[in-house]
């Protein structure tokens, strides 16, 4: 299948009420965009299902390795591959690879990008995380490294860029990074239920 920006998905949701038990797809991709398009085409390196109760306002989330090697529901006869290749042949082929393999539908998807993390953690004042050792990366645009200090500390949105990508610094790798993606977004979730300022918000939603 050629790759494409064209998604049959993009503006259909399951029609669930949001009153109701849904699941979610945040993609991150390795994008440097400044605005992310519709349908932006790049490697799907961040993949995890959110699975939400509004009744008991519990969440749990799983992330995917995107090196996990699953059939890839766009390409001829599904031959397995690195799931992350999935994204460079559009939304739907990503979604579809997910549902079928794990049996699971999903009602809503978000993308972001680099920029797009760095942006949403700086209209929040920045997050709080507790960093295990030094870690550097370059920075949202792949130029100079950014580096941040072992300890707890609040994060900018370069530094939580820095906090979510690294896998290399870490034995366990992909597992570590896909552990610290999922306590930027807790941390975030905590700055955002602080947010009192309606300038502060307005920026948040802006970001959005």
């Amino acid at each position: 299948m050629k790759k494409t920006e064209v998604s049959l998905i993009e503006g259909a949701s399951a029609g669930k009420n949001i009153t109701e038990p849904f699941t979610l797809l945040l993609m991150g991709i390795d994008s440097t965009d400044e605005v992310l398009s519709k349908n932006a085409i790049a490697h799907g390196d961040t993949l995890i299902l959110i699975t939400f109760n509004p009744k008991t306002l519990n969440a749990t989330m799983i992330s995917i390795p995107r090196d996990s090697y699953l059939p890839i529901a766009c390409w001829s006869g599904r031959p397995e591959n690195k799931i992350t290749h999935a994204a460079m042949y559009g939304n739907d082929c990503m979604i579809n690879t997910i549902q079928n393999y794990f049996d699971v539908n999903i009602d809503y998807y978000v993308k972001i990008n680099f920029k797009g993390l760095v942006k949403l953690v700086d209209a929040v004042g920045g997050v709080e995380v507790d960093v295990p050792q030094v870690l550097c990366t370059d920075d949202s645009s792949r130029g100079g490294d950014v580096c941040i200090e072992a300890g707890r500390q609040v994060l900018n949105g370069e530094q939580a860029l820095v906090f979510a990508r690294n896998r290399k610094a870490f034995a366990d790798g992909d597992f570590r990074r896909a552990q610290h993606q999922q306590e930027i977004i807790k941390a975030l979730i905590n700055k955002m239920k602080t947010v009192t300022d309606v300038g502060a918000f307005m920026d948040i939603l802006n970001t959005v």
